[in-house]
């Protein structure tokens, strides 16, 4: 669970100490905890059950709960933490954000912050979700200046959103991203967080080559970081380096595999694909990337090019349709610079408008 930022985790030796039930101290008061993860573990003959229920500290009421069958083997541990992670970290993810009260006048720098990286998951890439969020870290690095992690997503707003059309894109945004991930690494080069997104600002400011070194350091200090790892695939699409870029992203995926960013994490696989010239791998990725998010048209775009470079003209124009609806101001240059000008010009002699 340490790749869920800025959470704290309470040690081994305390989490397994166990409360009476009768017992006047809260378990929340006593560990000082916002939430619980509480399990059982049964062994059968053949298999292995784990039950498993996040429980909100403070009211005692029950978030999410689930149960984990799993044929009895040497690797069993591994396998069932491979099934249970991605499954509990949008759940807990989900409930820290929930306990925000919204960005008020009076939020602390930390609290801006998850709003801020809340804000394009709960409401989809556009480009006013993206310019609020900027405003967010904004505040939240005037009250804070020294916050690697603010300037570092800053950095990763301001970068992306440059790349792919949802900032105004100009020089002076990328300058902007380049000088936020130097702020971030100046203040914390060894959290891995900050160096999953900084290095994905620079890669995406057209600094890959810079960006590489970074990203292999983030994964090095947390294997478990998968923006990191997608981040790093990203990377190597840029320069170029298809079958690294989709071992990176694949794995990314994986470790990771009910992530709200699975949407754009997919599209880049399926571009990796695309270039590699795997159309059919390419085809399964863009149209698992369109079932992350029904609010991205990233995904659609990518599944468009796929499907006009694949001869199937009607399920293009289908998907550039979708592309449309969900982004009308949708530009041609926005879309070669996803899929490259030979097929967005194809796209466009289909004659799809919004």
């Amino acid at each position: 669970m340490t790749r869920v930022p800025l959470l704290s985790l309470i040690s081994r030796t305390a989490s397994a100490l166990k409360y009476e039930a009768a017992s006047s101290m809260e378990p929340g008061e006593r560990f000082s905890a916002s939430y619980m993860l509480e399990g059982s573990v049964q062994n059968f003959a053949q298999d292995v059950r784990v039950n498993l229920q996040l429980i909100d500290a403070k009211s005692g009421v029950h978030l999410w709960a689930q149960q984990f069958d799993r044929p009895y083997a040497p690797k069993v541990q591994t396998d069932l933490l491979q099934e249970i992670l991605p499954r509990l970290e949008p759940q807990l993810v989900r409930a820290i954000f929930n306990d925000l009260k919204g960005p008020t006048e009076d939020a602390t720098s930390q609290q801006l912050l998850l709003h801020a990286m809340s804000l394009l998951s709960l409401k989809g890439w556009h480009a006013a979700t993206f310019a609020e969020a900027a405003g967010l870290l904004r505040r939240s690095i005037a009250l804070q200046p020294d916050f690697a992690m603010a300037h570092a997503y800053l950095a990763l707003i301001l970068a992306l959103g440059h790349r792919v059309g949802l900032l105004r894109k100009s020089a002076e945004v990328a300058r902007e991203a380049v000088a936020e991930a130097e702020t971030a690494l100046l203040l914390d080069n060894m959290d891995t967080h900050v160096l999953g997104l900084a290095g994905c600002a620079l890669a995406d400011a057209g600094q890959p080559e810079r960006a590489i070194p970074l990203l292999k350091n983030a994964v090095r200090i947390n294997p478990n970081n998968a923006q990191a790892w997608t981040a790093l695939g990203s990377a190597y699409l840029l320069k170029g380096r298809l079958q690294e870029a989709i071992d990176r992203l694949s794995h990314g995926i994986e470790i990771s595999s009910m992530d709200s960013r699975l949407a754009v994490w997919g599209s880049l696989l399926s571009l990796a694909y695309l270039q590699a010239r795997n159309l059919d791998q390419a085809l399964v990725a863009a149209q698992d990337a369109c079932q992350g998010d029904d609010r991205t048209y990233l995904p659609r775009v990518v599944l468009a090019g796929v499907c006009v470079a694949r001869n199937q003209l009607d399920e293009a124009a289908a998907a550039l349709k979708e592309s449309y609806r969900i982004k009308p101001d949708l530009t041609e240059q926005e879309v070669d610079q996803l899929i490259g000008p030979k097929l967005g010009q194809a796209l466009r002699e289909l004659g799809v408008r919004v």
